[in-house]
């Protein structure tokens, strides 16, 4: 019984191989009939390449034109400079102030003290840089966070 397994075995591995070697075969052929088929087709058909070398051409000077045409706007464009509008709707800008906050925040079971000096346009701005400085280094939640003096410094 083992004889004939084995045999059945050598069979099988046999049809595989011829299966293999016929499907490379029909591959090798499929690529030669269509290298055949460009060949023909370029030495048929001489005046594509006069075409394509004038296409070519003609994106050559589309290109050199363009170019031309980019750097002259880039020109006009530093000549012509443009007056800065203010960043606020009502034409003034706020001045930048300094804040000295103090306060103490939860990390994990104690609580931790802290002293910051921020420079911010208002308090309310001054204290949501807290928030965020706090959040950002020590993953600490705003309702963890107890601010306990704003000051202004001058």
């Amino acid at each position: 019984m083992a004889e004939s397994t084995t045999k059945t075995k050598k069979s099988k591995s046999k049809e595989k191989e011829k299966k293999t070697k016929e499907k490379e075969k029909g591959k090798a052929e499929i690529k030669t009939k269509a290298k055949s088929e460009t060949k023909l087709e370029t030495e048929s058909k001489p005046e594509t390449k006069k075409t394509e070398k004038k296409t070519k051409a003609k994106t050559k000077k589309k290109t050199e034109k363009t170019k031309a045409e980019t750097k002259k706007a880039q020109a006009v464009k530093t000549e012509t400079k443009v007056e800065a509008k203010p960043k606020s709707k009502t034409g003034k800008e706020k001045k930048v102030r300094t804040f000295n906050i103090s306060g103490s925040f939860m990390m994990g079971d104690v609580l931790q003290k802290f002293q910051k000096t921020i420079e911010a346009r208002s308090e309310s701005r001054a204290r949501e840089k807290v928030y965020q400085d706090l959040g950002s280094k020590h993953r600490v939640k705003r309702s963890r966070v107890i601010v306990t003096t704003v000051e202004e410094s001058k």
